[in-house]
């Protein structure tokens, strides 16, 4: 996937993302916030899937799939995040 795909969909998995924990991100942030996102998000539905810890079945292209996965990914980040600072 290019680069660009990359910042695209990590914007919009970190705008969705934000929006759903109530949290406030500059744009960078929040696009690095989505391509972690993205990554965590793919290994696991990788593995869930049964192909292991990769990334290039479920974060190949552009598409709705990618989307979805990238936004629970980031999701799932940002809700352990807030736990680990509460914790502290």
């Amino acid at each position: 996937m290019s680069i660009i795909a990359w910042l695209v969909i990590g914007a919009i998995a970190g705008y969705a993302a934000n929006f759903l924990l109530g949290q406030r991100s500059g744009l960078i942030a929040t696009i690095i916030f989505g391509i972690l996102g993205a990554i965590v998000g793919g290994l696991v539905g990788s593995f869930l899937t049964g192909g292991g810890f990769h990334l290039d079945k479920l974060m190949s292209d552009l598409n709705v799939t990618s989307v979805i996965v990238a936004i629970i990914g980031a999701v799932a980040l940002g809700a352990v995040g807030g736990w680990w600072n509460q914790r502290r």
